[in-house]
């Protein structure tokens, strides 16, 4: 068996709940408070020890209906293959889900899609280098 690791490119999506719900009262407050969850979010998945060195992008967030917010980012790591990279993209998510909850913030859904990350350019540097 071929044990060789290989770096990989996890783009993750998760989406949030943040706690409101649809009475009027909350639909107006809501608008105002979109500055702080974007804040409270951002400040949880920086400051996160786990994720710290594996998210490769910036984060982008998007608030969608149903008062929603959805995260996206790449993650790289270093893994045996695609499941074992969204796995683990999966796990060091968990210190923000619980972060996020203590704040009333509810995970809904992540999604994470593995790439293999095109390496042939460091082939060629270690060929030039190492000849």
């Amino acid at each position: 068996m071929n044990y060789e690791l290989k770096d990989y490119t996890v783009n993750t999506a998760i989406t949030f709940h943040t706690g409101f719900d649809d009475r009027e009262n909350n639909c107006l407050m809501y608008e105002g408070m979109k500055e702080k969850i974007k804040h409270d979010i951002q400040t949880a998945f920086l400051n996160d020890e786990s994720l710290k060195g594996y998210i490769t992008s910036d984060l982008t967030l998007r608030f969608l209906d149903g008062y929603k917010v959805r995260v996206e980012y790449e993650f790289s790591c270093y893994d045996d293959n695609e499941q074992e990279a969204e796995g683990f993209s999966n796990y060091c998510v968990k210190g923000v889900q619980s972060r996020l909850e203590e704040l009333g913030y509810r995970m809904e859904s992540i999604s994470s899609k593995a790439e293999e990350m095109d390496m042939g350019w460091l082939d060629e540097l270690e060929s030039m280098v190492f000849r």
